[in-house]
Order: structure tokens, then C-alpha cells, then sequence
């Protein structure tokens, strides 16, 4: 399991400086699953603060913000990002809700 390897995790958060937008955006999927799991929260915030010192950034989550900026170069992964977030939404719907 993820839980058990948490230099895993550092690595998959590291993904997030890949180009491609689909990539990071199923990067953000998965850590956001990790989330989810008990104890997941405090590993995804080690995963990003090692990211920070590894891609020298002045603040946690420097980066992933720039992705939100409202800039053409962006509109891809922004779109990847809402279509896996509804997708992510669905899933983790309780099955008597879902339409």
C-alpha cells in the first residue's frame, strides 16, 4: 500500500512537474485519494513540502498554483482537472445517490 511507502508518495507529488496535463492531473487524483485514507492528509503534506524543498519553491503548493492562473498555456489542464474532479466526485458518491 502508498501508506507504507511515503518516499512513494514523494515521488508520485514530484510527477507534478511533468508537462503533460493529463499526467498531472491524475498525480492530483491520486495524492487527493491518499487524502482520503486515515493518516493519508499528513503525507500528502510532507509529500508537498518535500516538493518544495526539492523544486526550490518559496511557498508550499508554488507551483500547482501557477497551473491555476488564468493563462491559455493552462486551459488543458484545467480542463483534465475538472473532468477527473467530476469523475472523482462520481465515484465517491454513495451508490443510493447516484442518479
Amino acid at each position: 500500500m502508498v501508506m507504507s511507502h511515503p518516499h512513494a508518495v514523494n515521488e508520485i507529488a514530484l510527477s507534478l512537474n511533468n508537462r503533460n496535463p493529463r499526467t498531472k492531473a491524475l498525480v492530483l487524483e491520486l495524492l487527493a485519494a491518499v487524502c482520503l485514507v486515515r493518516g493519508g492528509h499528513e503525507i500528502i503534506l510532507s509529500a508537498f513540502d518535500n516538493f518544495k524543498t526539492v523544486c526550490s519553491e518559496t511557498l508550499r503548493f508554488e507551483k500547482l498554483m501557477e497551473h491555476f492562473k488564468n493563462e491559455d498555456d493552462n486551459i488543458d489542464f484545467m480542463v483534465r482537472l475538472s473532468h477527473t474532479h467530476t469523475l472523482t466526485e462520481a465515484w465517491m458518491m454513495p451508490a443510493d445517490a447516484k442518479p
